[in-house]
């Protein structure tokens, strides 16, 4: 696959060409030393214990092996909170070090940098410390799909002596963010729950019924693959999940059936295009937008004509979106939190 690092570095650091030759050392001749390896692996595992038995975990957890049903041995596989465990535990240092040594290298990558900086001095600087890194294993992307979902929906996952209960609702739709339909659906997720005090779900599950902390839809698309996940997301009282459950289908559906509002749109289309533009104004989402961007081989240019296009949106082209695209039917569904004897 590909992975975009990030590395956040102090201005004078960027002129500074001992930096350079520091971060070379460490990327290209690390130690890996065995006492801060066992640490590193007691962290992890104090941190992924506690996941077991947390709701949110094992209900994310779940949706997603639902979601991305590949074999065991395929490097997509979507292990349970216990293999991760296992699989922690069982490894050894040197099986790090191998994989180090023969999967990392600087044959293909995008290197974004946002700030006050001295541009020739810095590709000079990364060019020269990355020369010559390779390693026998050619760079190849593994693309992901999207799944249909399971005959089999719908899990409860019992978590004894857990005050809060979460609910998931997912699906993966095949469609890239250049998909036609894409700009409106994402606009209807967006009436449908973006937003935590604004929203179709925040307004009927949260302020009207009172049966949600927090409740959320949303939708992850890939620039890449024809893989777009939805999801809608709540917390409530173990004994209240039924309910939620209820509600939400009932929003989905209505929304499907009646189609959104003007005044809908108007807000939403406005707060989406407002969010993307305050994205751009931190050099951290910048840097990760403009990375992307160069992976993908697209320009800013492909910034202006998505908000072009949000801009165009009708309240026919989102209900058309929504209605062609989103199928409660389809979604899977997992709640975990303390049902008892369930």
């Amino acid at each position: 696959g590909h992975t975009l690092g990030s590395l956040f570095a102090q201005r004078r650091n960027l002129f500074n060409p001992s930096f350079y030759r520091l971060l070379g050392d460490i990327l290209r001749n690390p130690t890996f030393p065995e006492q801060e390896f066992e640490l590193l692996r007691e962290a992890i595992l104090a941190s992924s214990e506690k996941r077991l038995t947390d709701p949110t975990s094992l209900a994310s957890n779940t949706a997603q092996q639902m979601m991305d049903r590949y074999d065991e041995d395929d490097p997509r596989y979507v292990s349970s909170l216990a293999e991760d465990i296992d699989l922690l535990k069982n490894v050894k240092v040197d099986e790090v070090k191998g994989v180090y040594q023969s999967m990392m290298q600087a044959g293909h990558g995008e290197l974004t940098v946002v700030g006050d900086f001295d541009p020739d001095l810095v590709t000079e600087s990364v060019a020269r410390l990355l020369n010559g890194w390779g390693s026998d294993t050619k760079y190849a992307r593994i693309p992901r799909k999207a799944f249909d979902s399971p005959e089999d929906r719908v899990k409860k996952i019992n978590t004894p002596d857990k005050a809060q209960a979460t609910y998931f609702a997912a699906v993966t739709l095949p469609m890239k963010d250049t998909h036609p339909d894409y700009p409106a659906l994402m606009l209807g997720v967006n009436i449908l729950g973006g937003g935590s005090l604004s929203s179709r779900l925040a307004d009927r599950v949260r302020q009207d019924e009172g049966l949600s902390y927090g409740v959320s839809a949303s939708l992850q698309a890939s620039p890449v693959d024809d893989r777009t996940s939805f999801y809608a997301y709540a917390i409530t009282n173990p004994d209240k999940i039924d309910r939620v459950h209820e509600v939400i289908q009932e929003e989905i559906s209505k929304l499907l059936k009646d189609g959104i509002t003007k005044e809908e749109l108007a807000m939403k289309k406005e707060a989406a295009l407002q969010q993307r533009e305050l994205r751009r104004s931190t050099d951290a989402s910048l840097a990760q937008t403009l990375a992307t961007y160069a992976f993908t081989d697209r320009t800013m240019q492909y910034a202006v004509d998505f908000e072009d296009k949000v801009r165009q949106l009708s309240v026919e082209d989102v209900n058309a979106a929504m209605r062609k695209h989103l199928d409660p039917e389809q979604l899977i569904i997992v709640m975990a939190g303390d049902f008892g004897e369930e």
